[in-house]
């Protein structure tokens, strides 16, 4: 005869799994967790007394009792795949998502997204919670870890790749179509061929700064104002602000850079014949002065050195 066939019974759904342990609640606590504890908005305790026919002061502990219910039911293994499911959707949002992601993850378990079985997943998987059109996993806070790495990217390279950024975001746990989507929503950025800066319009001041980051050397007014490529920001505007504002120093006769960079500031051709002079002891031949002020500034021609001089 031939061998009976086992058959393994298809996994169960996160659906269905959700339903089993909520059929294991009583009511009370069904109303009690799915109106505080898993809700995006928690019902206030006195409405949800009067719904339940109480005091208002027994709600903390009916909430209590029903969150250890719920524990002790976890912990068992006939939930284990509850548990898994969970776990999986935590992987798949990552510490911090979008409203589109969790709905659109939500509608491949086949779950709507205004379920209870969807609070309930949503809650064992951080829990997470809806600020504006993201939901942050409370457990780690998502929110902040996403912006601490932000913050840590930018302080290690304040012009760097978009690639940097992104590997920042996904470093945390965040799925790479996500970390995209933070960086067009959460953070005004201006692409500078390979290199991203945040982008602050408010002052001419301030873009400047983040093109002399962007471009990481000396440049001229005329260039700066090509990088930042506005229609009111003119060259002689640049060139005004270059002079005033303490946080750019002129570094040769025709380029500026910013002050935190700590490069030779160029004052002239007479400081920096006299700079030099003073490095060499006090004396120095033409020649070699003329070799000295342009090695630090190259653009100053020698026959203005030269006129100087004499």
């Amino acid at each position: 005869a031939a061998a009976a066939t086992e058959t393994t019974p298809p996994p169960e759904t996160a659906r269905a799994a959700a339903d089993r342990l909520i059929s294991e609640l009583n009511d009370r606590d069904v109303t009690i967790l799915s109106q505080r504890s898993w809700a995006q908005t928690p019902t206030p305790h006195a409405e949800l007394a009067s719904h339940l026919g109480v005091q208002p002061i027994s709600i903390r502990r009916y909430q209590r009792r029903a969150q250890a219910r719920l524990e002790e039911l976890l912990t068992q293994p006939a939930h284990h795949t509850l548990v898994g499911h969970a776990a999986a959707l935590r992987a798949t949002l990552g510490p911090y998502t979008p409203h589109a992601a969790v709905t659109a993850e939500l509608h491949r378990l086949d779950i709507p997204a205004n379920d209870i079985a969807a609070d309930l997943l949503l809650h064992l998987a951080g829990p997470y919670r809806r600020h504006h059109d993201w939901y942050n996993n409370t457990t780690i806070d998502g929110s902040a870890a996403a912006r601490a790495a932000i913050t840590t990217a930018f302080a290690t390279d304040p012009a760097p790749p978009r690639e940097t950024l992104l590997a920042a975001l996904t470093g945390i746990g965040m799925p790479p179509q996500t970390a995209d989507a933070y960086l067009e929503t959460h953070l005004t950025l201006r692409d500078f061929g390979d290199r991203c800066v945040p982008w602050n319009t408010d002052t001419t001041a301030n873009m400047i700064e983040a093109a002399l980051q962007a471009h990481k050397t000396p440049a001229t007014p005329a260039q700066l104002t090509e990088l930042i490529d506005t229609p009111q920001v003119r060259v002689a505007t640049v060139a005004a602000v270059l002079s005033d504002d303490h946080r750019f120093s002129r570094t040769s006769r025709t380029t500026w850079a910013l002050r935190t960079w700590g490069l030779p500031e160029y004052a002239g051709i007479d400081h920096a014949i006299t700079t030099c002079l003073d490095a060499a002891g006090g004396a120095a031949t033409q020649a070699d002065l003329i070799t000295a002020v342009r090695s630090t500034f190259p653009d100053v021609a020698a026959t203005s050195i030269q006129t100087h001089l004499s």
